[in-house]
């Protein structure tokens, strides 16, 4: 029987389990067997995905499918000669079936799983008497891309042409399927399919149906010989390798387990092409067919669960190992028969069946809905799961057996964020294992997420596909780290970083240097790394301050050595930008100082898994960059999470003087970041041009509003800046808010900022730390109508009775707040007076109007933030710590910035930097900064101090001199005099 082929990134494919390396003697020897996939996750990700069925409990469920659809397209006449005819009747049929049993070898647990079919038919021209097609002309092969998703709306009727899909979205998925049309098959054996198994679908489709992946199925003239490939194909009934998705473990009790089968939208293009050897000028044809049954409603959920039940939840995996032989319907990169092309006969005695195992890992979990099952799969390439069995020289059968691994390619180390030694050298070819070599468990462990994600077809083809993207250059700087040289084009295919998680041998970056000599630098740092002194001198650099920084940090003695002698060197240069991964080896910046920044080798090891890379992309803070450098262009993905902002928050003991005491030429630190948030929340411009990075760190932000607020200067370099960046309009508000209150409108005009367009820019609080004149705020209040709130509450700061009078400001919380803040019940003022008196002109009732609810808010663009300022305590300031004035931290550590809405800030932004605790450790002394208990994170001061309790007044000395002194009375009548105030709070003479 011949091929057909699943074409397939990954060894572990439903076509793989079903027909065993090459043949169908699995289903020979177990004719109730058949497999599926689990659920909708991307189908070849990892083993758990696929399991194994009864077919007689699938034949029976199929027999009467609880829903339907079918789709009809006009496809082309491949009986004939390329490219045929166009003939209707093509079709491609769905059915679901529904509460079917799992076999014991999945799970005892008493669970159901509702399964959807896809086959495909053909018109009756097409067909013998016996249903069976007609014999396929050899200049044909046929390709089928399927796809599956839950995104549209289930509730619509589905087009079976795909037409509500945008129109780009049809455009571009039929052309990405013929762009690369036999680009692979020398290589493949003759697979002539242009796109492969796990291919995320093109990015115009993504909006409308997400972030899906492909499995494509690939089949010639040679596979409908036999009868068992030709129903598969091209017969419409459910067989035993039909293509068949579930919707995982599901209650039997439920009556509408099939939901989740029905309201998925599932997407069939089917490409008519020429075949390997047969070359056209036509290009081959895409028909895409969507399918979905009528919509059904989801059920209502419960108010709330009654009871919790506990259900166990298996993961089944399968490990398949064999020394590979002919396909009938295998994945591209599994059967070294691919080489001797798919039209190649082979029956089930030409080679070895493979073995096939399957392990069960049980989780158990305590919930209201049946568990899902979860993957342990942990491999870079994802495409074998943990814990399974096997050797590796049967693993290495779909990768370094296709000749894609260099020499020794599969001898690498562990893609990981901790460096480990090397395994053992493999013996066998192409540095797999011998049949003779036991491997080790790290050995096995290297394997898997190294050799078979690098040698593997699917990263083969992407780099080839794309030989100068960052995928191109991630495999580069893996096989060098391996100590192998790849062949690297264009300079955008050469890394930029090679020297993590594993660091080359001496020789092999000496090798690398005289290969390509514009990568010198690189090679220099990555001696820094490791402390080749020698080959260091041998390439004659110029001093260069990334690599001194490497150095510096580094333990290793020959590091050490290298940074003391870029020291002794009078000048030193900067040729390695780390923010953009660029090398100026041709004019390099001189002199150059150490400056902190260098994504140091230590940097590197900050890993944020998954999960939370997740959440940090949705929850994306425009206003600073929580990772500053990406060296390896892998944005610090990892396994765990170690440190989601990069460690660069907290400010080592040895350099806090840094912070009060003139910077040196080379920065001794690489943690600057609580360097640069000082050198901003005070207004310090030279430090802070001299400290910054390209994009802003965490805190950032608002510490740069705060020294705006407080700087003229500072505000006046901003507001010189371009005006672009998502944080703009903040920096501008505030830099408008400092040249309003040093008494300068030329800044601002009748509509600029516009006060509906940018009302971001247009500042709340004008009054604190400096008041304008009332001249100031009287041109202001005539000029923008729109800020009447603003000139209204500097009025009260600044006592300007007249004016606010002039001004009759509308009663608002606003006002009431500002107007309140110092006085109480037995103290009156002009403003509250004026705010009760207005508010009962207009038939308001004060204690309603002014108590609360946001009714009473006036909301004009950016008087939320005047809100905000009307405290008495404008900073230092945090509502979210308890009395954090009187606590003596013992770091000086960035605090992630609050977003929430409901915190309260004075300078226009959602976050306010909050320093009071940093400038309470500056000013206190070693002495007072050892008293911090062991183990605490800070001392609370004063604490035996009640002030409810009184104070001991201070008594002067006698003084012989009468016309000095005063009686106690006297004195006391004295402050009682000097302290008399109108009901205005104005003092009385």
């Amino acid at each position: 029987m011949s091929v057909k082929s699943a074409i397939s990134s990954g060894a572990l494919s439903l076509a793989l389990l079903l027909f065993g390396h090459g043949h169908l003697t699995k289903a020979a020897k177990d004719p109730d067997t058949t497999y599926i996939y689990f659920d909708n996750i991307p189908y070849l990700a990892n083993g758990s995905n696929v399991i194994p069925m009864s077919w007689s409990a699938l034949e029976a469920g199929f027999a009467d499918p609880i829903r339907e659809d079918i789709a009809n397209f006009t496809g082309l006449d491949w009986t004939k000669p390329y490219p045929g005819s166009p003939l209707p009747g093509f079709t491609t049929h769905l059915r679901i079936a529904d509460h079917l049993p799992f076999p014991a070898a999945v799970t005892t647990e008493n669970a159901t799983i509702d399964v959807a079919a896809l086959n495909n038919g053909i018109p009756p021209s097409m067909r013998k008497a016996d249903g069976l097609p007609k014999s396929m002309h050899p200049s044909w092969y046929i390709c089928q891309h399927y796809y599956v998703s839950d995104l549209p709306d289930a509730a619509s009727d589905v087009a079976h042409d795909c037409s509500f899909l945008p129109s780009q979205c049809q455009k571009d998925l039929k052309a990405d399927m013929v762009a690369n049309w036999g680009a692979y098959a020398d290589e493949s054996g003759g697979i002539m399919c242009g796109g492969w198994s796990l291919d995320t679908i093109t990015p115009s489709c993504q909006e409308a149906l997400g972030f899906v992946t492909a499995d494509v199925l690939g089949f010639d003239a040679s596979y409908l010989e036999d009868e068992v490939g030709a129903r598969d194909a091209t017969v419409d009934e459910v067989g035993r390798y039909s293509w068949m998705v579930g919707d995982g473990f599901q209650e039997p009790s439920t009556e509408t387990t099939y939901y989740t089968a029905s309201n998925r939208t599932y997407l069939v293009a089917t490409v008519f092409g020429y075949s390997s050897g047969y070359k056209s000028s036509v290009q081959p044809r895409v028909e895409l067919s969507c399918l979905r049954p009528k919509w059904i409603a989801p059920p209502a959920e419960p108010a709330e669960p009654t009871e919790t039940t506990t259900s166990s939840s298996f993961a089944p995996s399968f490990t398949s190992t064999s020394s590979g032989s002919a396909s009938s319907k295998t994945t591209s990169a599994a059967s070294s028969s691919m080489s001797s092309g798919s039209s190649t006969a082979m029956s089930s005695t030409t080679a070895p069946a493979s073995s096939l195992s399957l392990t069960l890992s049980k989780t158990t979990t305590t919930s209201t809905a049946p568990a899902l099952p979860s993957s342990t799969t942990h491999c870079t390439g994802g495409t074998t799961a943990e814990g399974i069995s096997g050797n590796l020289l049967g693993l290495c059968s779909y990768s370094c057996d296709f000749d894609h691994c260099l020499d020794s390619a599969c001898v690498c180390t562990r893609s990981a964020a901790v460096a480990v030694p090397p395994p053992a050298q493999l013996a066998g070819k192409h540095g797999c294992p011998a049949d003779n070599q036991s491997p080790t468990n790290s050995d096995y462990a290297y394997y898997v997420d190294l050799c078979e994600f690098i040698c593997s077809r699917e990263v083969v083809k992407l780099c080839k596909k794309l030989p100068d993207s960052n995928f191109a250059r991630a495999r580069n700087a893996r096989l060098i780290m391996s100590n192998q040289i790849p062949k690297m084009a264009t300079d955008d295919a050469k890394p930029y970083c090679f020297w993590h998680p594993d660091v080359p041998s001496e020789n092999t970056l000496r090798q690398l240097a005289k290969r390509y000599p514009e990568m010198a630098y690189l090679v220099g740092r990555a001696c820094a790394v490791a402390g080749y002194e020698g080959l260091y001198h041998e390439l004659s650099l110029l001093p260069e301050v990334s690599i001194a920084e490497e150095a510096r940090e580094s333990d290793k003695p020959g590091s050490k050595a290298i940074f003391e002698y870029i020291m002794k060197q009078p000048v030193c240069y900067a040729v390695l930008d780390d923010y953009t991964r660029s090398v100026n080896h041709q004019n390099p910046r001189c002199p150059a100082f150490m400056n902190g920044d260098t994504a140091v080798r230590s940097t590197l090891d900050v890993t944020v898994n998954p999960e939370d890379h997740r959440y940090r992309t949705i929850n994306y803070n425009p206003y600073y960059d929580s990772c500053p450098f990406d060296i390896a262009e892998d944005d610090h993905i990892g396994l765990v999470t170690t440190h989601i902002y990069a460690g660069q928050d907290t400010l080592p003991p040895q350099h806090v003087e840094l912070l009060y005491s003139p910077l040196p030429l080379h920065l001794p630190t690489m943690m600057k970041d609580p360097l640069i948030i000082m050198a901003a929340y005070e207004g310090n411009l030279d430090r802070y041009l001299r400290l910054r990075r390209p994009r802003m760190v965490m805190g950032e932000h608002g510490a740069v509003l705060r020294g705006i607020y407080h700087n003229t200067t500072f505000a006046k370099w901003w507001s010189l800046q371009p005006r672009d960046g998502e944080s703009s309009g903040d920096i501008r508000a505030a830099t408008l808010a400092r040249f309003i209150m040093v008494n300068d409108l030329s800044h601002i005009t009748e509509t600029d900022p516009d006060p509906e367009a940018d009302f971001d820019e247009i500042p709340g609080m004008i009054w604190w730390p400096l008041v304008p004149a009332k001249e100031t705020l009287a041109a202001l209040a005539k000029r923008r109508p729109d800020m009447h709130l603003q000139v209204a509450m500097a009025c009260i700061a600044g006592n300007y009775k007249e004016l606010w009078d002039k001004l009759a400001p509308k009663p608002c919380k606003q006002l009431w707040d500002m107007a309140t803040l110092k006085c109480d019940s037995s103290v009156r003022n002009h403003f509250v007076d004026y705010l009760e008196r207005r508010t009962s002109e207009l038939g308001l009732v004060a204690s309603e109007r002014f108590a609360g609810g946001r009714g009473a808010i006036c909301d004009y663009p950016a008087h939320d933030w005047c809100w905000n300022a009307a405290r008495v305590i404008k900073e230092p300031y945090d509502d979210l710590a308890y009395n954090p004035l009187c606590y003596l931290p013992r770091h000086l550590a960035i605090k992630e910035p609050n977003d929430q809405l409901d915190q309260e800030n004075i300078y226009g932004a959602v976050e306010q930097m909050y320093l009071g605790d940093w400038e309470l450790y500056i000013a206190s002394t070693d002495e007072m900064r050892a008293k911090i208990p062991e183990g605490e994170d800070c001392l609370k001061l004063y604490d035996d101090v009640d002030y409810k309790q009184g104070f001991p007044r201070w008594k002067p000395s006698t003084r012989d001199t009468e016309t000095n002194s005063l009686s106690s009375k006297e004195a006391d009548d004295d402050d009682v005099e000097a302290s008399s105030q109108d009901n205005d709070g104005n003092t009385t003479d």
